[in-house]
């Protein structure tokens, strides 16, 4: 099996006051949660390590996330309440 080298994990980040969380836009079932963005965005990489575990894949031996959504919101991300709309998610529906 071939592992890569680096993976760019594209991340969409919801957060209130105190609170983040970072899904994974091309690792789809990936998130983390932490009180800052910081925070969760520090816990993706195993995270990601995880889901790969999970699939009986290996994961990639460098991960990068980048953030390129970003979604503030009212709802209490800690009770695990979200309202993100992946960007992915509002494209026009195709045959």
């Amino acid at each position: 099996m071939t592992v890569s080298n680096k993976m760019i994990v594209r991340c969409v980040w919801e957060h209130n006051n105190n609170d983040s969380l970072i899904y994974s836009s091309n690792v789809i079932g990936a998130y983390s949660r932490g009180a800052s963005k910081e925070d969760a965005l520090r816990k993706m990489p195993t995270e990601i390590e995880s889901f790969f575990l999970w699939e009986e894949k290996l994961p990639p031996l460098s991960i990068e996330t980048l953030i390129t959504q970003e979604n503030a919101t009212d709802v209490c991300i800690s009770d695990a309440d979200s309202e993100v709309l992946f960007e992915t998610e509002r494209m026009d529906l195709t045959y």
